[in-house]
C-alpha cells in the first residue's frame, strides 16, 4: 500500500547537517539590503590568483575570504556566491541547513520516519494493553528506552539478547522516502532560546520558510497484514502468518493505517500543552497561534491531515514519549529527573535535586525578529495523505 504525502511548513524548519558556517568566512552579510551570501570561496580565490593584484600574498595571508570581495562585486559576478539567504545573522555562526547535492532544499525520509515513529510510539502507548509495562531502563541514557521500545514495537521473542532485533521491529513494515526538492530558498532565521518570558543564547540557522510544500511517499509492507493465507514456519513447525510471527498485535498495527489520527491526538496534546506554557508567561502572540492550530484540529475530523513538528528545536516533549507515559505522578517523574539529570543547570555545581512541582521543559527554542521580540515555534507542518494503490 502507498501513500503520496504532502507536506507544508507551517513555521520555519531546520534540519542540519552539522556543519557551522562562519560569518566572514563562509557568510557576507549586506546589512542595508538584510540579505546574507553564502560565498563561493574557491571562485573568489580563483579570480583573486589570476587578476592582477600586486598585493596578492599579504591579502591572502591576512584576510578573511568575506574580505576579499566587495558587496558590488557579489552583485555583478553571480559565481561569487552560492546562495543568497533573506536575513542577517546576529551571531559568528550560522547552523547549515541540509540541502541536495545540487543545493535544493528537501525534507529527509528518515526525519519524516522518526516524526512518524513518535506519534506511533504514543499512539501505543496510551493503550491499556501496555500502558503498566512501561518501564524506564536505569544505568545511562542510551539504553534508557530500550525495554519501552521492546515493548511497543516488538523483538525477537525466542532472542535472549539484550539488544533488539531490527528484523522484529513493527516499523520495518514502513518505508519513508526523501522528498522531492523544491526551488524555494532558505532563509537565515534568528532563534533564542526563551526561558518563561525572558529571551537568552542568540542562535542563527539556515532554515525552510513557512509555506513551502514538499511531496513523498510513504510505502506500507501490506502483506504482512492482508494476505491473510499467507503462512511461514513457526517455532515449533506450525503453520502462522507472517504478523504472528514477527509477534505484532493489533493495537501495535492499526497505528500504521491510522497515521492522521494519530498524528491529530498527539497535536491537539502538544498545542494544548504549549498554549498553556506560552499563556502562564504572558506571551499572547503565542496563545493565538495555538489558539489557531487548535480551532483547524477541529475541522480535520475524519480526514488524511494531521500536524506534526519536525527537525531541531522541537524540545524534549516532541522527540520523547513525554512526562504522562513515562511516569504516573509528578513526584515519580521527578525522581526519574534525578536519575538522568534532566533538567540539571549546566553550569550547577553541588547536590541537584529535581522537584515534583518543576515547570520542565522550562524553556523552549523560538524564532526571534532583530529586536529579539519572539515570533513563533519550530518545525510545524501540516501533513496529507493521499492513498495512492
Amino acid at each position: 500500500m502507498d501513500y503520496k504525502v504532502k507536506i507544508t511548513t507551517l513555521t520555519p524548519i531546520h534540519i542540519g547537517t552539522g556543519t557551522e558556517l562562519l560569518v566572514g568566512y563562509d557568510l557576507k552579510s549586506d546589512e542595508q539590503e538584510k540579505k546574507t551570501y553564502r560565498l563561493n570561496v574557491d571562485a573568489i580565490l580563483e579570480d583573486a590568483i589570476t587578476g592582477d593584484n600586486p598585493h596578492l600574498d599579504r591579502r591572502m595571508l591576512n584576510l578573511k575570504p568575506a574580505e576579499l570581495v566587495e558587496l558590488p562585486e557579489l552583485h555583478q559576478k553571480p559565481d561569487f556566491s552560492i546562495y543568497t539567504l533573506k536575513g542577517v545573522p546576529q551571531s559568528g555562526v550560522v547552523k547549515e541547513q541540509i540541502k541536495t547535492v545540487w543545493g535544493k532544499l528537501y525534507l529527509p525520509g528518515s526525519t519524516l520516519k522518526g516524526a512518524f515513529r513518535t506519534i506511533i510510539a504514543r499512539s501505543i502507548a496510551k493503550d491499556d494493553a501496555v500502558r503498566g509495562r512501561l518501564r524506564v531502563k536505569r544505568g545511562g541514557p542510551k539504553s534508557a528506552a530500550d525495554d519501552i521500545e521492546k515493548v511497543l514495537f516488538g523483538d525477537d521473542p525466542n532472542s535472549r539478547s539484550s539488544f533488539r532485533s531490527p528484523n522484529f521491529d513493527l516499523l520495518r513494515a514502513m518505508q519513508v522516502s526523501d522528498s522531492e526538492p523544491v526551488d524555494a530558498a532558505p532563509q537565515l532565521i534568528n532563534v533564542s532560546v526563551l526561558k518563561g518570558s525572558t529571551v537568552q543564547a542568540p542562535i542563527d540557522l539556515e532554515a525552510i520558510p513557512r509555506g513551502v510544500t514538499f511531496e513523498a511517499t510513504i510505502h506500507l509492507d501490506d502483506y504482512l497484514f492482508k494476505e491473510t493465507r499467507r503462512v511461514v514456519q513457526g517455532p515449533y513447525g506450525q503453520k502462522i502468518s507472517p504478523v504472528e510471527k514477527l509477534g505484532w498485535e493489533k493495537f501495535q498495527t492499526k497505528w500504521l493505517y491510522n497515521l492522521p489520527v494519530a498524528g491529530r491526538n498527539i497535536s491537539r496534546q502538544r498545542f494544548t500543552m504549549e498554549k498553556a506554557y506560552y499563556q502562564a508567561n504572558g506571551l499572547t502572540r503565542f496563545v493565538q497561534i495555538y489558539d489557531a492550530w487548535l480551532g483547524a484540529l477541529a475541522n480535520l475530523k475524519g480526514t488524511q491531515t494531521f500536524f506534526l513538528q519536525v527537525g531541531w528545536g522541537g524540545g524534549w516533549e516532541n522527540k520523547t514519549m513525554g512526562r504522562n507515559l513515562l511516569a504516573s505522578n509528578d513526584q515519580e517523574f521527578a525522581e526519574l529527573r534525578n536519575d538522568f539529570n534532566l533538567g540539571k543547570p549546566p553550569q550547577f555545581r553541588g547536590h541537584w535535586r529535581a522537584k515534583p512541582d518543576d515547570v520542565f521543559p522550562s524553556s523552549r527554542r523560538v524564532r526571534v525578529n532583530a529586536n529579539k521580540q519572539p515570533l513563533d515555534p519550530l518545525g510545524w507542518v501540516e501533513v496529507t495523505l493521499e492513498k495512492i494503490k
